[in-house]
């Protein structure tokens, strides 16, 4: 890019020779060598916006002015103004598609856009062009770099990792390596190429080789004294491996290099100073020397989010968030200033704002550490304790050295434990609660099921086991005793329905109600009427026990059909249900079936109500 430097005493002598140019341009006012020979000794005073007066006068004038297009290109660029250096060097590539260094300016303007992978392909072919062209090899170590992490964030497994996992890490690791082939590739052709070896120093720390890595840096830092971006970076990595002293050391000589070029031109010194008093903790300085950068390029986004960090930790939320929202206006894809706006949202109270604009941030940049941090420190406050985990362990991914992510880690993890002990717990007791309680219901519900399927023996194996588990059950030994008289077990129904009266009078304290004895007389009854069916074998049947209901006005009923004869009544709801007369043929009848009769007339002995109830005559007991 355009080089500049500090004033000296012959630029009184410039200033003369613009003088010079200006009245020669009077007389040729579309003279394109002198606007750009006017322009370039404009640049080198440091005035660049007049110099960019002077070449577009050139580009306007000769649309197909390489040169002019060329410094046009390289004053934005500088100034900040990336978007209208990319047209230029857009420009200059359909002039000359053959000049690699339009490739690389390309490249490094796509870099500073954040199009990484646009800025890759632009580095390749500018080293297809000139394959000796250490520049070139450095952007795309770079590029490279910036495009190691594509990966979606992945969430924390207490099982050691699979081969998905293995085969992600050993991507990442080999993306690194790639990085690291082309900064040693540069460093081949050029041994002294200082941002070569600042490039291999960071892919040395990505890849662990902390030691390797700041020697490369340091290295940097002696050939080219005059680079602060080399500080900064050293003063980052060692921030986040937690070498506080030796950062601020570093930092410190950023505050005390000297300018050795004109400072009213370009705000790249002013920003790196801002971010040195920053990590020093002088915030009112910081926001200075941020000040005199927006002088230089008010859209300079490093400098409006430099401002709103400061502001932040001063505590003025309000003021910050519009910093971070400038900064955004000028670089939507700026992870930095999403991050910062997230955490003074953070403060301001605005916690759902906070996370939405952390998210923003992680996406343009996956392997922003404090985006990912500070979104798990939030969601610990609002006690989303799985997301936070995820987020921790991002942290570690990236930076297995950050104590903040360690610490946190562990004591969600213990949270996230005693809460799953917890929920097991109460789980599990109120499994045992539910399965005590349904339990007899279920298994009622499935033999009525098999019932209705005609599988009576595995139904009946459904009764004898809820018997076993509760001998005092009348409703089991009722359905029980129903089942088997649709066996034909009749004498089995017979003490399944005698178990049942005696278990519901055993659990009444006041002994057995005539109601109720009239309902379990019912199913005896109802018992018998199959017997009798069975016995029957004559065309007019001498026992035959029918049941019609009838309304409750007899009168109601049609007067064509003969009355018959009633001997007795059962009420059942709003209907009376009449029975006939109950004609009995002992003879007819084995030994068991006589022993049932003497059950009925047993209990009707019991309970004299009962045999007026049934239907069954006085006498006949």
């Amino acid at each position: 890019m355009v080089g500049v430097r500090e004033y000296k005493p012959d630029d009184f002598r410039r200033k003369s020779t613009i003088e010079w140019y200006d009245n020669l341009l009077a007389v040729k006012p579309n003279d394109t060598g002198l606007l750009y020979a006017r322009g370039a000794t404009l640049a080198k005073m440091g005035d660049g916006e007049e110099a960019l007066r002077s070449f577009d006068m050139v580009t306007s004038l000769d649309p197909n002015h390489i040169k002019g297009w060329d410094a046009k290109a390289k004053i934005f660029y500088r100034i900040g103004r990336f978007d209208e250096a990319l047209i230029c060097f857009n420009r200059l590539i359909e002039l000359d598609p053959q000049d690699e260094t339009f490739w690389y300016g390309k490249g490094e303007t796509l870099t500073k856009l954040g199009r990484y992978k646009d800025a890759l392909d632009c580095y390749t072919y500018a080293i297809e062009l000139n394959q000796n062209y250490t520049d070139a090899w450095t952007g795309k170590g770079n590029a490279l770099m910036m495009l190691k992490s594509p990966r979606k964030p992945k969430k924390p497994k207490k099982k050691p990792a699979d081969k998905k996992e293995l085969s992600k890490v050993a991507e990442k690791m080999e993306s690194l390596d790639d990085a690291l082939k082309c900064f040693v590739e540069a460093l081949k052709k050029n041994p002294n190429h200082a941002k070569a070896m600042e490039g291999k120093g960071l892919a040395l720390c990505e890849m662990g080789k902390i030691e390797e890595g700041l020697k490369d840096l340091d290295m940097a830092s002696k050939v080219d004294p005059e680079d602060m971006e080399i500080l900064v970076n050293k003063g980052k990595v060692l921030t986040k491996l937690g070498k506080g002293d030796e950062a601020k050391h570093t930092f410190n000589k950023i505050m005390e290099a000297p300018f050795s070029y004109n400072v009213t031109y370009d705000p790249d010194c002013w920003v790196a100073k801002g971010l040195a008093c920053f990590e020093l903790d002088r915030y009112d300085d910081s926001m200075e020397f941020y000040d005199k950068a927006l002088v230089i390029n008010p859209d300079d986004p490093r400098a409006w989010y430099g401002k709103g960090d400061a502001l932040t930790k001063l505590g003025e939320y309000t003021q910050a968030i519009k910093c971070y929202e400038k900064a955004i206006q000028v670089k939507p894809r700026s992870d930095e200033a999403w991050h910062g706006k997230g955490t003074a949202q953070r403060y301001s109270g605005q916690t759902e704002e906070a996370l939405w604009s952390y998210d923003k941030s992680i996406e343009i940049n996956p392997r922003n550490v404090e985006a990912w941090y500070d979104k798990g420190t939030l969601l610990t406050v609002i006690q989303k304790f799985s997301d936070t985990l995820e987020c921790f362990v991002q942290v570690l991914d990236i930076n297995p050295y950050h104590k903040g992510a360690l610490k946190r880690k562990e004591e969600v993890e213990k949270r996230l434990k005693k809460e799953e002990d917890i929920k097991t717990d109460a789980k599990n007791q109120k499994d045992i609660i539910q399965k005590k309680e349904a339990s007899t219901d279920d298994l009622l519900s499935k033999a009525r099921r098999l019932i209705t399927a005609k599988r009576y023996n595995k139904a009946l194996e459904i009764y004898n086991e809820l018997l076993k588990r509760d001998t005092d059950n009348p409703d089991a030994w009722n359905r029980m005793a129903d089942l088997l008289s649709k066996m034909g077990r009749y004498t089995e129904a017979m003490s399944c329905y005698e178990m049942a009266i005696k278990v519901k009078n055993k659990k009444r304290s006041g002994g057995l109600d005539n109601e109720n004895a009239k309902n379990e007389m019912q199913r005896l009854l109802r018992s018998t009427r199959a017997l009798f069916e069975k016995t029957d074998k004559s065309p007019s049947p001498v026992i035959k026990v029918e049941k019609t209901a009838i309304p409750e006005k007899p009168e109601a009923r049609k007067t064509d059909v003969k009355p018959r004869k009633v001997t007795g009544r059962i009420l059942r709801g709003s209907k009376v249900v009449h029975s006939k007369k109950v004609k009995i043929r002992l003879n007819d009848l084995d030994s068991d079936d006589k022993n049932i009769i003497s059950a009925i007339l047993e209990g009707a002995r019991s309970v004299p109500a009962m045999s007026e109830g049934l239907g069954i005559p006085i006498a006949a007991c």
